[in-house]
């Protein structure tokens, strides 16, 4: 259990064989997690023993977390909440409880991220689609035994649909990986490292030249 799940600990690795993958938008990388400090094997534990995990960052952090009590936690849907507020977060461009899960009453409401889109804390005035906001409010239930699995995340309808866009849809998907290798580059000229992917750059300025002389033509 890794039980530091957030953005800081996501990393960008390069990984040549999804470069032929539509699901991966023909991009050569993976994410991986990163900082297992406070990680906890769980083959460690006796087989049906209550263990109760209160390690993590706060405002990632499920809402039973922070109860005191010996109550079992399944410490999987933990990390389902913690990519939630992950995934929230980086759509919305803040957190969606303050100062966290237990703490803010509105993690309690069934249709929280329904009414976060229509109030006035959706700053950006973002607008998720149906199945987005359907994955979003299974991943940050405050009801463990309600909340989404990870397998429930990977057979959702948002995921399916997605999978079903960047394999059928070439002008989707190529606007994916346009979208991604420029957020890419804005990345790594601030850290100061070189984005090292054989021949991407190259082909994708000569496709963008290639569209151009299509318009011109036309």
């Amino acid at each position: 259990m890794h039980l530091d799940v957030k953005a800081n600990n996501i990393l960008i690795n390069f990984n040549k064989h999804n470069q032929f993958l539509p699901e991966c938008a023909m991009l050569p990388i993976e994410f991986k997690l990163a900082d297992f400090g406070i990680a906890k094997n769980l083959n460690d534990y006796p087989k049906g023993s209550s263990q109760v995990f209160r390690s993590g960052t706060p405002k990632y952090m499920a809402p039973e977390q922070f109860v005191i009590s010996n109550q079992k936690h399944d410490p999987f849907k933990c990390e389902t909440f913690s990519l939630g507020v992950t995934l929230f977060h980086l759509i919305f461009k803040v957190f969606p409880f303050s100062p966290n899960s237990f703490e803010d009453r509105s993690s309690r409401d069934p249709m929280f991220v329904e009414n976060f889109v229509k109030s006035s804390r959706n700053q950006y005035k973002v607008e998720p689609s149906r199945p987005l906001v359907k994955l979003l409010q299974g991943m940050l239930n405050y009801n463990s035994s309600d909340r989404f699995s990870m397998n429930d995340v990977l057979r959702s309808e948002y995921f399916a649909e997605q999978y079903q866009v960047l394999r059928s849809d070439q002008i989707v998907r190529d606007r994916t990986r346009k979208n991604m290798f420029s957020k890419l580059q804005y990345v790594m000229n601030l850290t100061k490292v070189k984005l090292n992917v054989p021949n991407l750059k190259n082909k994708m300025t000569n496709e963008a030249i290639s569209k151009e002389e299509q318009i011109v033509a036309q």
